[in-house]
């Protein structure tokens, strides 16, 4: 069985798992509008496809995945407008309903706004923590995208304010957990392209020509999940190295990781498992795992390496996250006196579309996990090995499917608009690096186009750089 395969049956049988929270009076209240153009995934003729109870219920990072122990914040959440960025926050509940992940323009989501309308909003949901969560665990809330602007209340206590409308972020709600449910809500604030300090790419309040309709508010999954109290896994930086048939894996770990240690196994179903391990684990640890023999990556074989990662602690295996990468190299070389990209040393020509990521009933968020996967199915399908992502950047299953299929992806970073301020430029950088950071360990992604449209602060345009550099 494939790699491919394999993650999809271990989300497959994690999304039975997962809890819900939503009841039957919330179900009720929301009504997805309709657009001039629906697509086949949320309509046909007048039935309507889309299930609030089980809407985007797969695991959304699929490189950092704690199958056992997480639960989506999709679905059915209060909602209604604010006045402004000081507005109160309210204490009861807000008027209407949205259905997340939708943007608050978007037909899905059921309230189908002008951006221009709703440049500040609420949302509100109630949640319940498991009772198995609630002793030795940190409760983290994620969430994949919110445009643009987000401050994060919990029962009632402000405690994260996060801008960016396509990195994702989270908060450690556990210090202000209340017995009974708690209360998650947050106020956003988002100007799309009236702002000038804001990445904000192709949407528009007045869209036209080669611009298109606003995304305000939630756009990628929300979840929330449980780890250990003391220290546990926060990310991983995995870097393949073809040169010396190894790969390369810097775990970063939050807490107190003070006599951990770090177990990392790379496994190939065809040839068997590698593993490597430390002595004594540190907020960084770094590890290689030596192969002795390769599959490489390439857009016409995919080849994908299973990734375990493993915390033990007092001789106890405390934490775990799966994973998966690619072995493949990404250089620019000059053939014939002309720059070319070459994966694995080989000069390749990526042809595909340029690809905008706007749905006309999900705005930027795809109506379910197949019409997402169909997109890029099709472009294989009719020959294609690649896109170029123009100006907006994808939810993490996107890369993971091209990472999966063998599609090399041209990346670009979200501009701000011209005329920007000096303040749109330190939001830019910032929300770049942190791009860069999430994005690094997709085999897919072939290189970064830093500057695009409207916007080329104090350097050239069309600035291009390799991921993995």
């Amino acid at each position: 069985m494939s790699s491919f395969a394999m993650t999809k049956i271990v989300c497959g049988l994690a999304a039975v798992c997962f809890i819900l929270g939503i009841n039957a009076g919330d179900v009720a209240a929301w009504t997805m509008k309709k657009a001039p153009l629906m697509t086949k995934w949320s309509m046909e003729g007048t039935t309507v496809k889309i299930d609030p109870a089980k809407v985007w219920p797969l695991y959304p990072r699929m490189q950092m995945r704690r199958p056992a122990t997480w639960q989506s914040l999709n679905g059915i959440w209060q909602f209604q407008k604010a006045a402004n960025e000081t507005e109160a926050l309210p204490t009861g509940n807000l008027s209407g309903d949205i259905l997340v992940p939708f943007p608050v323009e978007s037909p899905i989501s059921g309230v189908m706004g002008r951006s221009i309308d709703y440049q500040y909003v609420w949302y509100r949901k109630i949640i319940a923590i498991p009772a198995e969560w609630r002793t030795g665990k940190k409760i983290l809330v994620h969430f994949e995208a919110v445009d643009w602007k987000t401050e994060v209340f919990i029962n009632g206590k402000s405690i994260l304010v996060h801008s960016g409308g396509y990195d994702r972020f989270s908060v450690d709600i556990t210090p202000h957990l209340v017995a009974g449910d708690q209360v998650l809500t947050l106020r956003v604030f988002d100007p799309t392209d009236l702002g000038n300090y804001n990445p904000s790419g192709k949407q528009r309040v007045s869209p036209g020509g080669i611009c298109y309709t606003g995304s305000v508010g939630i756009w990628g999954p929300a979840w929330m999940e449980a780890v250990p109290a003391t220290a546990y896994i926060n990310n991983l930086k995995i870097v393949p190295d073809v040169d010396n048939q190894s790969v390369k894996i810097s775990v970063s770990m939050a807490g107190d990781p003070a006599g951990a240690k770090i177990y990392a196994f790379a496994k190939d179903k065809q040839r068997g498992m590698w593993g490597a391990d430390s002595v004594n684990a540190t907020a960084t640890t770094n590890l290689t795992i030596k192969l002795s023999a390769v599959n490489l990556w390439w857009p016409d074989r995919p080849f994908l390496y299973d990734l375990g990662i493993y915390m033990k602690k007092g001789g106890v295996f405390v934490d775990s996250v799966q994973s998966y990468f690619g072995m493949r190299k990404v250089e620019s070389k000059a053939f014939n006196n002309q720059k070319r990209i070459t994966i694995n040393g080989q000069p390749i020509f990526v042809f595909g579309p340029l690809d905008q990521g706007f749905w006309p009933d999900g705005n930027y968020t795809a109506p379910c996990e197949e019409a997402l996967r169909y997109d890029l199915e099709m472009m294989k399908a009719w020959g294609m090995n690649g896109m170029r992502k123009h100006v907006k950047i994808e939810l993490d299953r996107w890369y993971y499917y091209c990472d999966s299929l063998g599609l090399m992806v041209l990346q670009d970073m979200v501009d701000v608009q011209a005329g920007s301020s000096p303040q749109g430029y330190i939001n830019f950088m910032r929300e770049f690096d942190s791009l860069v950071v999430q994005k690094y360990n997709h085999p897919s992604i072939v290189e970064w186009i830093a500057y695009n449209l409207n916007y080329a602060p104090l350097v050239h345009k069309n600035l291009c750089i390799n991921s993995h550099l």
